[in-house]
């Protein structure tokens, strides 16, 4: 029981991986054959100058006209390393998705106060959501839930610079909320956002946090 309460966050995101990844190779099992985006995928890292080939790619590399460079550039040394055995994959999507629930976590228990049983139960339950069951064997995994971790450690530093006032967690927050946008472009409106609230509260003192 003390571990559960001072480390809530940490014990319901171990239990609740473990157990999702557990059940997906009972249920499931891992995928033999790569297909659709992920064979798209695959073969482009393995072809001269295809997309995710190199880590140059980064810069010019355009996948069905979408410019992601922090996927690229983290991708395409993972397909090279990687291959095609999926249990690699499988195996950093879980961590992956364990530091999105630890992040989580924290963010609940830091900033809305809940008891440390509903911290658990909520982190627990997250590694079964569809997106996560959806990610969990695909090397698009690492843009998925590499943009979510760099998205929740934005908000987490965000939430402090209300906060606090702290310079450094505005520095933290931008560059999150830049990385996040550079995985996957739906996270854009971050920069937006947090830029629209940094300039409302620049002259204002420190700004309580609604719970």
């Amino acid at each position: 029981m003390t571990l559960m309460k001072r480390h809530a966050a940490l014990v319901g995101s171990f239990l609740g991986t473990s157990l999702m990844g557990l059940a997906y190779l009972v249920l499931s099992g891992l995928p033999k054959y790569f297909y659709g985006d992920d064979y798209l995928l695959l073969m482009s890292s393995r072809s001269p100058n295809g997309y995710a080939s190199s880590l140059i790619g980064c810069v010019n590399d355009l996948g069905s006209g979408k410019w992601r460079p922090m996927f690229v550039c983290s991708v395409a040394p993972v397909l090279k390393l990687f291959d095609d055995r999926y249990w690699c994959y499988f195996l950093l999507n879980l961590g992956l998705i364990f530091l999105i629930c630890l992040t989580v976590g924290n963010l609940l228990h830091r900033f809305f106060k809940i008891p440390e049983w509903s911290v658990v139960v909520c982190v627990f339950v997250l590694p079964f959501s569809r997106f996560a069951w959806y990610g969990r064997v695909s090397p698009y995994g690492l843009m998925e839930f590499g943009a979510l971790l760099f998205a929740l450690s934005f908000a987490q530093q965000f939430m402090f610079a209300l906060e606090r006032k702290s310079v450094r967690s505005w520095y933290l927050a931008g560059g999150f909320a830049a990385i996040s946008g550079l995985f996957h472009e739906r996270y854009h409106v971050l920069i937006a956002a947090g830029f629209l609230v940094a300039l409302i509260n620049v002259r204002n003192k420190r700004t309580r946090i609604p719970i």
